[in-house]
């Protein structure tokens, strides 16, 4: 467990195994209020959304979206990312909600990283409806100075419900036996496509990095995640 409780721990469905997990506070949603709001009508909303945001330069222009002040298991506190309606384009909304999320992880990545008896990570795997994108991946790869790899299937939450649903039914992966570990039976997916760090926006995400740290909403991030 992480000594100070930012992280929750949490059974692991194999047993003698744990899950740690930081909470990003609702980073998707944040982006799907966006796209309601400023993309509306739009039948890819969010491919237009992630074009502008790419033509924007890390930082968004000094716009900081406002993800961590939520309540991590209702939507009762739920607030929209930005205080007051910003004077900044769409495409730098849209940044700033997908560079939060990836200082969130950061910050998350250096909390495990402390634990007793864990010490660094390794792999970064991206799931999930950010994975469907090209940009996120590619911030959250600058922002953590680490290749962000995708795998084939992103779902990895409903793939491993099914795994485990089709196990309670006696419906075995192909190779796999009933006395084998839950995951047994389905090779590892391989990654269709990895995004490496880029050394200037690297090195433009350490300073910016530091600079949310040190602000009211990096320092509200660290003691809720």
């Amino acid at each position: 467990m992480e000594p100070a409780g930012r992280l929750r721990t949490i059974c692991h469905v194999q047993p003698g195994q744990w899950l740690v997990e930081g909470i990003s506070f609702y980073a998707g949603s944040a982006l799907r209020w966006l796209r309601d709001r400023a993309a509306a009508g739009r039948p890819a909303g969010y491919t237009w959304l992630e074009q502008l945001a790419a033509a924007v330069p890390p930082g968004a222009r000094g716009l900081t979206a406002r993800l961590a002040p939520a309540d991590a298991w209702t939507w009762a506190h739920w607030q929209p990312p930005f205080p007051s309606p910003p004077t900044a384009g769409t495409g730098e909304q849209a940044r700033a909600i997908q560079e939060a999320a990836a200082y969130s992880t950061r910050l998350t990545a250096g909390l495990i990283s402390e634990m007793p008896g864990l010490g660094a990570w390794h792999t970064v795997i991206l799931t999930g409806g950010a994975a469907r994108s090209t940009l996120w991946p590619q911030i959250l790869a600058d922002v953590l100075g680490s290749p962000v790899s995708v795998p084939d299937h992103v779902e990895s939450a409903a793939l491993g419900a099914a795994v485990l649903a089709g196990r309670g039914a006696g419906v075995l992966p192909p190779g796999a036996a009933a006395d084998d570990p839950p995951g047994a039976g389905r090779e590892s997916p391989g990654s269709v496509r990895v995004a490496y760090p880029n050394p200037a926006g690297q090195q433009a995400y350490d300073l910016l990095y530091e600079r949310w740290r040190s602000s009211d909403l990096g320092e509200a991030g660290e003691r809720q995640s």
